[in-house]
């Protein structure tokens, strides 16, 4: 495989305005580095274009991009800031190489086309003042290429992605018109000002006090690791599960969702709890949830770092309907959200979790994305394709992500194998789907009452318990033993610390046994209580020691034999 090309190259200026890291760069910047040259933070994926494309008009509105947001052209002066952290600037302009692989000759260009997509994804940047941001354009054949776009979670999230790649749209059509490129953008200098004015705000105390108030209480781990590793430094690998959604089970989830004034992500959410709490007998745990952190239509176009994850503590037990999980979700979700901007890493600081030896509140993530990947590029169709860099900070981030324009559903779950095994994780989104599937069938039936297991666990539990045998007449018990007392008088027929009975001992003990019961009054049908003593604990011994209501007790001293 060919080296990867330089990325786009940005160079520091004295001249330019430097600026404090918001707090999501912040957390990312520092996480990054506990992680080492680690692609963690690499977010990307691909333009599957079908059609003529000019790659000279696609070189050109690349570069437009970039210039028309500042975001892009992002460097951070390392050590620049108080206490030895970064700052960041805006370079005015960045040389924006677009190298060109040509796999058409390939006997599978696809899979050759994906296999530089995925070397791309797993090259870590460097975050030492280089520009954060690379592109290749991959040939398939003369009417289909990939443009393959990497960057550093820095610089843009994932609704970013799609709003660079909307833009990329509007420039290169311009372009094919002949009309300037379009060159008016929302900075994100706006949203580095208004994050320091929240921080220095009422609201932000607000927040503060409305998160600490909720976690006053820490719940415990959700999840705990299967084992350590055994090699110093070692560290789990992360894995990637696959599994599509039906259509008409995704078109389910919505149609009641609707019913409840709530969204597929409730009942996803609604689906996830049942899972978790049934399984780890938990009636509350957590989980994060990416949030878009954009307020107005001015940020929700602008290209940076915006999202942060929040913390939502699913108390709801296990009493409840799935109907009324749903709506419970909904609104804890309502009640989140006036709060949202508060970030995360500021309440794990202020709830103390190192001192738990836990670096956050939550173990399992969950998002839910649609998408319309409606783009066009002149006489060029495109389709946005995001690529994993089979990376995840949590143990089990779980994904579900939807098409609108084919309804193409898929459930993904990233898993660290110190948490789970691959067969657990299959079995996970088999019982999620199990789950899914009850709840919107029948909304009223209580969480407790869900059944988990898999067609194919119930079958192999009726194969387990396959144990009934056809026995000949006589069919009652004491019939049996006076059978074999007649057939096998000498054979044994039970042991209990050291003591041996024949069946032929037997059948003569519970004959005289029989006897007994007679004289004391017991007829056919009576109930006869028998209370038994391990050892040679004394027959008083016993009866003193039961917890037998004091009527029974004395019907027992009626019927006992003289010590």
């Amino acid at each position: 495989m060919p080296p990867i090309s330089a990325p786009a190259v940005a160079t520091p200026s004295a001249s330019l305005q430097t600026y404090p890291l918001t707090a999501a760069q912040l957390d990312i910047w520092l996480d990054q580095l506990s992680h080492g040259d680690s692609p963690l933070y690499n977010i990307g994926g691909y333009l599957d274009l079908s059609g003529p494309l000019d790659p000279a008009r696609m070189q050109a509105a690349l570069e437009a991009l970039v210039a028309r947001h500042d975001a892009l052209r992002t460097i951070l002066l390392p050590g620049a800031g108080a206490d030895g952290l970064p700052l960041q600037q805006f370079a005015r302009s960045v040389a924006v190489p677009m190298p060109i692989d040509d796999v058409s000759a390939h006997s599978d260009p696809e899979s050759a086309a994906r296999a530089l997509v995925q070397a791309r994804i797993d090259q870590p940047f460097v975050l030492d003042g280089g520009c954060l941001l690379r592109f290749l354009l991959i040939r398939l054949d003369e009417q289909r290429h990939w443009l393959s776009v990497q960057a550093h979670h820095l610089i843009v999230d994932g609704w970013g992605f799609g709003e660079m790649f909307k833009s990329l749209d509007e420039i290169y059509n311009a372009l094919a018109h002949g009309q300037p490129a379009p060159v008016a953008a929302p900075s994100y200098i706006d949203f580095i000002e208004d994050n320091a004015r929240y921080h220095a705000s009422p609201r932000y105390a607000q927040d503060r006090a409305y998160w600490l108030d909720k976690y006053r209480q820490l719940p415990e781990p959700l999840l705990l690791p299967r084992h350590q590793q055994s090699l110093a430094g070692q560290t789990a690998q992360t894995q990637v599960y696959a599994q599509p959604l039906p259509a008409l089970l995704h078109e389910r989830m919505q149609q009641v969702a609707r019913a409840f004034g709530a969204s597929a992500f409730h009942v996803l959410l609604a689906a996830l709890h049942v899972y978790f709490s049934r399984t780890a007998q938990r009636d509350e745990w957590v989980v994060g949830l990416p949030i878009l952190n954009r307020s107005g239509a001015r940020f929700k176009s602008t290209l940076g770092l915006f999202a942060q994850v929040s913390a939502v503590r699913m108390g709801f037990g296990r009493h409840c309907t799935f109907a009324e999980l749903v709506r419970a979700i909904r609104e804890e979700l309502r009640k989140d959200f006036r709060h949202q901007r508060f970030p995360v890493s500021e309440m794990n600081r202020a709830l103390g979790l190192l001192r738990e030896e836990r670096s956050q509140l939550f173990e399992v993530t969950v998002s839910y994305e649609q998408g319309t990947h409606d783009y066009r590029y002149g006489e060029a169709s495109g389709r946005m394709i995001k690529a994993s860099n089979v990376e995840e900070a949590t143990p089990l981030a779980v994904h579900l992500l939807s098409n609108l324009a084919n309804d193409d559903a898929r459930l993904y779950l990233i898993y660290s194998e110190a948490y789970f095994s691959a067969d657990e994780v299959k079995a996970l989104a088999e019982r999620w789907l199990l789950i899914l599937e009850q709840g919107l069938e029948a909304v009223n039936l209580a969480v407790a009452d869900f059944d988990l297991s898999t067609p194919e666990e119930t079958a192999r539990l009726q194969q387990w318990n396959a144990t009934r045998v056809d026995y000949p007449a006589p069919t009652t018990i004491q019939q049996r033993v006076e059978a074999q007392a007649t057939l096998r008088p000498h054979a044994l027929a039970a042991v209990d610390q050291g003591q041996n009975l024949t069946y032929a001992e037997l059948n003569q003990r519970a004959n005289a046994l029989a006897h007994h019961l007679l004289d004391l009054g017991v007829r056919p049908d009576d109930r006869v209580a028998i209370v038994a003593g391990a050892g040679s604990t004394r027959w008083s011994d016993c009866w003193r020691s039961s917890r037998l209501a004091p009527r029974m007790y004395r019907w027992i001293r009626r019927i006992q034999p003289s010590a």
